[in-house]
């Protein structure tokens, strides 16, 4: 049967034939990489999925940890900022004090006179000006 188709219809058919086999055999082993790789490449997914929600969390969870850090910063230099000033303002009043104790430890005593009486109406008189100013 051979023999009655002419040579150059037999050499297409056999590179026909062998065209068939080459596809079918690519395909078979585009099926079984398929099945082989399949399970592999949705562990991988699934893998990539848990780590881009841990991902999310943590990039979450360093946006709220900075935010904090930039407000704590903020309240420090505001509360320096501010015991600064009242340092400060402390030092001129210790200055008003310390003027006013040079002052009563420059007082002289008259002769004859009690030492404890003199310091106790020289105090007295401070914690009445004291007190009216408060």
């Amino acid at each position: 049967m051979i023999d009655l188709i002419p040579a150059p219809y037999r050499m297409a058919a056999a590179g026909i034939a062998i065209l068939v086999a080459v596809l079918a055999s690519i395909a078979a082993g585009a099926w079984l990489a398929a099945r082989h790789y399949e399970p592999q490449i949705a562990e991988a997914n699934r893998k990539s999925g848990e780590m881009e929600r841990a991902y999310l969390t943590l990039a979450a969870a360093t946006d709220r940890q900075n935010a904090a850090i930039n407000t704590l910063r903020a309240e420090a230099k505001r509360r320096k900022e501010k015991a600064e000033s009242a340092a400060i303002q402390a030092q001129g009043e210790a200055q008003t004090f310390f003027a006013r104790g040079q002052g009563i430890l420059g007082l002289k005593l008259l002769p004859g006179a009690d030492p404890c009486i003199a310091a106790r109406e020289a105090f007295d008189d401070e914690l009445r000006e004291e007190r009216g100013k408060r």
